[in-house]
């Protein structure tokens, strides 16, 4: 009997010391865990949290947050008074029953812990809050079982995909501030069919959509994967809304950058520049400001960016790929012809004013409710000669005036 006991109390005595290595054992042998990290990972981890947030049957934890799924961000005309409020796990743990797909795989139980990291360790992305770089916020989920690894990454791929749906349409606008980038908002696409545009806009929205399809024949003949416009033209002729129209025919994210900023400088502007993921948009707004700045004792807010330094970001050794360049100018005759080489600039596209062929048209196209119940275009405000008189900024100004503004002024 004693001896029992001592055997007893030996097993237990080394229970104690080595539980924690069985168990950490039994979780390396049985159980499979994905990390995701914030920093490197930001859209893979609000995708998971938004797919949370639509089933909040999945999981009984009484620990939750608040957060509006991406697609309420800009709720619809007649909505906007609504407040529409949707539920995710808090921080801490929480243990899900979780069924993908089509259920060719059980449905089991995903410890999912949710935390944060101070330590800043990772934070690979360049992205911040507004008050400097953001702590990591950490997403642990854990399963069990031989197929544990294919179930989690098909919840990720599940969640990734209902995520990725109900975006369709809007675009994530970041802007950069100091080297750094802030998602500003969620933004919906122009549509290609809103935009009067001209032939060779139209060409060159064909090559944006073969760009982001060319990568392995990009790889095949040995050149970087890169191109880039140059938009040029006086305010309101519609540079600003081709980018959105382009951005919105490859679903390209877009990443908003003026060189004006007095606090990016040659080092910043590489570290942004290089910071953008792959099949993005890398809007260059101002460009001709480095020129104006460095001829012009005038200007009232000169570039700190050196011409040589705007110039290895987008074509140097250390250049990104997979990244589509546009700038905009509004004189494009002070730039300086290095910029302007092939591999830098691959093309100019010139917005001027409005031909009355083209501005009849784009006023047809804004009055077309009208024109289905008899309306007369005539009426519309159309430049009465072939002469380029309104930018399309002017001619849509008074095509609301006439159709939002004026009749509900004469209602009241």
């Amino acid at each position: 009997m004693m001896i029992a006991l001592a055997a007893g109390g030996l097993l237990y005595d080394l229970w104690a010391s080595q539980k924690e290595h069985v168990w950490r054992w039994l979780q390396e042998w049985w159980c499979t865990r994905v990390e995701l990290r914030s920093a490197q990972h930001r859209e893979l981890c609000d995708a998971f949290l938004f797919w949370c947030s639509r089933r909040t049957d999945v999981f009984g934890s009484q620990n939750l947050c608040v957060g509006p799924p991406p697609s309420e961000l800009e709720p619809a005309a007649d909505n906007l008074k609504e407040s529409q409020v949707a539920l995710a796990p808090g921080f801490g743990r929480h243990v899900l029953s979780v069924s993908v797909g089509d259920g060719s795989m059980s449905s089991r139980r995903v410890v999912f812990t949710r935390d944060v990291d101070e330590s800043m360790k990772h934070k690979g992305g360049f992205h911040r809050g507004s008050n400097g770089p953001t702590a990591d916020e950490v997403i642990t989920l854990t399963a069990t079982g031989s197929d544990a690894r294919e179930f989690l990454l098909r919840v990720l791929n599940d969640a990734h995909e209902e995520y990725r749906a109900s975006l369709q349409g809007h675009a994530k606008v970041f802007s950069n501030d100091g080297g750094y980038w802030d998602q500003l908002c969620w933004r919906q696409y122009r549509r290609e069919d809103t935009m009067q545009l001209t032939t060779a806009q139209t060409r060159i929205l064909n090559e944006v959509k073969q760009f982001f399809a060319s990568r392995q024949s990009y790889a095949a003949l040995g050149v970087p994967w890169r191109r880039g416009y140059l938009l040029e033209g006086p305010p309101g002729t519609g540079k600003s809304s081709f980018i959105s129209v382009a951005a919105g025919a490859v679903q390209a994210p877009m990443y908003i950058l003026s060189l004006r900023d007095p606090q990016l400088n040659d080092a910043t502007l590489l570290r942004a520049v290089n910071s953008i993921p792959c099949g993005s948009f890398l809007v260059l707004e101002d460009v001709d400001s480095i020129a104006v700045s460095a001829t012009s004792e005038q200007s009232h807010a000169p570039s700190t960016i050196s011409l040589s330094g705007l110039l290895n970001a987008i074509d140097g050794i250390a250049a990104s790929e997979g990244r589509l360049l546009i700038m905009t100018a509004n004189r494009p005759e002070v730039l300086p012809p290095a910029l302007l080489r092939p591999g830098r600039i691959d093309q100019v596209i010139h917005f001027d004013q409005l031909s009355s062929v083209d501005a009849r048209t784009m006023t047809q196209r804004l009055y077309a409710s009208q024109l289905q119940s008899g309306g007369n275009p005539q009426t519309a405000p159309v430049p009465p000669d072939s002469k380029a008189t309104k930018t399309a900024a002017e001619l849509q100004h008074e095509v609301l005036q006439r159709l939002v503004y004026l009749p509900k002024a004469n209602a009241s």
